[in-house]
């Protein structure tokens, strides 16, 4: 499996590296490749848990691109706030009414824009065991905050009977079979679908600003891979 991961993870790192135009200048996805590449990853949900994943037994949840003190989000993608103050929080209501401290939510990326001290204050308050896929606003520069999340990486799998998930920020294009790529980056203005048939994006935009059940999303994923194969 460890040797599966890596490949993953290398197959990942290749998608952002690839050169594209943005606003006529070619460049690779994301900025400094090299800084991706020392980033820790994980390999499975259970580490750190005491315990292996059992969707019955754990209540797990995952949503990405919370970008906490982003002003300019809110009219860019049409969010329903006036203000940052008040998208803050109904976030953290909206996510503290479902998600128990003995939970565990998966967070996909970009949560904020503050320094890291105010953005660990706000993350003290939300609820459960919280995993960070490292986005591309999580850093400082070329290095990755400290945020207060209990693990960090940069891709992460998840495994059902029925499917084989695998969690980036950025939507990865290159994913094989039978992995489906579960992802944020994408925001609902202007289109937060990739037309991709192996992507989910669980940006809080597209789940109406709160954590999705995994349970719901490893559904999704399993109709997305069988959709795919006929």
């Amino acid at each position: 499996m460890t040797e599966e991961i890596e490949n993953l993870k290398e197959l990942y790192l290749e998608d952002l590296t690839k050169i594209v135009n943005y606003g006529g200048i070619d460049r690779t996805r994301v900025a400094w490749p090299g800084k991706w590449r020392k980033l820790e990853y994980g390999l499975q949900l259970n580490e750190g848990v005491g315990g292996p994943v059992s969707l019955e037994g754990i209540k797990v949840w995952a949503w990405s691109d919370l970008h906490f003190w982003h002003k300019n989000i809110i009219a860019f993608s049409e969010r329903p706030y006036d203000n940052c103050e008040q998208m803050h929080e109904h976030l953290l209501a909206n996510h503290n009414e479902i998600v128990g401290p003995d939970d565990i939510v998966i967070w996909g990326g970009d949560v904020g824009f503050k320094g890291t001290g105010v953005l660990n204050e706000m993350l003290a308050e939300y609820n459960g065991y919280k995993i960070l896929i490292v986005g591309n606003h999580d850093f400082n520069g070329k290095k990755m905050r400290k945020l207060a999340f209990d693990e960090t990486h940069l891709v992460y799998t998840v495994e059902t009977p029925e499917v084989s998930m695998l969690f980036t920020h950025y939507p990865m294009y290159n994913i094989p079979k039978p992995w489906v790529n579960i992802h944020g980056h994408l925001h609902a203005f202007p289109n937060p679908i990739s037309n991709h048939p192996r992507h989910i994006n669980i940006n809080c935009e597209v789940q109406g600003y709160k954590p999705r059940p995994l349970d719901e999303i490893a559904h999704a994923a399993h109709m997305r891979a069988l959709a795919d194969e006929i």
